[in-house]
């Protein structure tokens, strides 16, 4: 049983898919990507330089050149 003040439709409203996320290098740099339907974009940048987060090419959200990733398998 579930108790709640939220009406049910706010319940039991589909769950939209978690964005496909791989970890890879990009520019040299560790990455996170996300696919999406134009091709890979950069999720999150893992470094520990300040100066890569003041980089405009590591901007979350960018897309990435598919010629220019290395993705790493598990």
């Amino acid at each position: 049983m579930h108790w709640t003040i939220l009406p049910p439709e706010v319940v039991f409203q589909p769950v939209e898919a978690a964005p496909r996320r791989m970890v890879g290098t990009y520019e040299g740099r560790r990455v996170i990507l996300e696919a999406g339907e134009d091709g890979w974009r950069l999720g999150a940048l893992l470094s520990t330089d300040p100066n890569d987060f003041l980089d405009p090419r590591f901007r979350p959200g960018t897309l990435l050149p598919a010629g220019a990733l290395q993705i790493d398998t598990p």
